[in-house]
């Protein structure tokens, strides 16, 4: 009985598994470039695409050979193994505009020096099929051909499990930063964000150099005084200083600075008077009456 099988058949087979592992490749270096994409952002409210992009078009230039060492060295630097793989926040920097340079780093599970070891065998396998496989190719040999897709369907099983790590720290980093996203968007996360900001105002350090030299009982001062006594700022823009960090008032600004404690006194006119001093300069026989900032 004759074979059907076209004598093309264990050619084309080996071509198929040879172009699935080149995709396999591929699939492992965008991982990481998209990795390094995300490594430090600059962030109002949410991501900027354009920055995003800007950053892939960097890292799209670079081989695997290029990214890896980045990849390791700027995301994965060198700490005790752990259990399981986590996310780790390093930073938030403060700058200018209500924008904040993020920073993230993996931290593998298992033993660190495996995983570089692993990456280090990509790099290689990569290279090996890219630069000298085809010489080994025998396109009229059925042995050779039989004996090549086996060797790639190994290569092929060397590169899956290494993708699948590469899929969980994207994962976790897009966890880690979404929950970030969440957090800034909150009104306690927009304060923290704003705090250095915040707390160097010429506003704040006005009033805070006009709370240190408070000679009245228990150092309270009247901010309604207070904000009389600012010289270089407009009265105006001392009225709405508060709204550019979008805060409700003057004594939420204050509060928000985390510099001052902040007292109410009910007024003639049915409103209320607000105090404040410093926390640094807070009487110990006051404390009790004082609302923290």
């Amino acid at each position: 009985m004759h074979s059907t099988e076209s004598p093309h058949a264990p050619y084309d087979d080996l071509l198929k598994k040879i172009g699935r592992n080149l995709l396999l490749f591929q699939q492992a270096e965008h991982l990481i470039k998209r990795l390094l994409t995300l490594k430090s952002l600059s962030i109002q409210r949410r991501e900027n695409q354009e920055e995003i992009e800007e950053r892939l078009e960097k890292f799209a230039q670079m081989s695997l050979g290029q990214v890896v060492p980045l990849y390791l060295s700027e995301i994965c630097p060198d700490d005790p193994a752990l259990a399981e793989p986590v996310a780790v926040l390093d930073s938030i920097r403060q700058s200018s505009g209500n924008r904040s340079s993020v920073h993230f780093r993996i931290r593998f599970g298992g033993n660190p020096e495996e995983r570089k070891q692993s990456l280090a065998a990509l790099i290689r396998q990569r290279n090996e099929f890219v630069h000298q496989l085809l010489p080994k190719i025998d396109p009229g040999s059925v042995t050779s051909c039989a004996a090549m897709a086996s060797e790639m369907e190994d290569v092929r099983q060397a590169i899956l499990p290494e993708i699948l790590r590469l899929q969980q720290d994207l994962k976790l980093t897009r966890d880690a930063l979404d929950a970030m996203l969440d957090f800034i968007e909150s009104p306690v996360g927009n304060v923290d964000l704003q705090l250095p900001e915040i707390q160097q105002s010429p506003l704040i350090r006005n009033l805070a150099e006009i709370a240190a030299r408070s000679t009245a009982p228990g150092a309270w001062t009247l901010l309604s005084d207070a904000t009389r006594q600012v010289q270089d700022i407009p009265q105006s823009q001392i009225r709405t200083h508060h709204l550019q960090f979008n805060l409700k008032s003057l004594s939420e600004l204050l509060k928000a600075s985390r510099m001052f404690q902040v007292h109410f006194e009910p007024n003639e006119r049915g409103g209320h008077n607000t105090f404040y001093r410093l926390k640094s300069h807070t009487p110990k026989s006051h404390q009790k009456d004082s609302v923290d900032g």
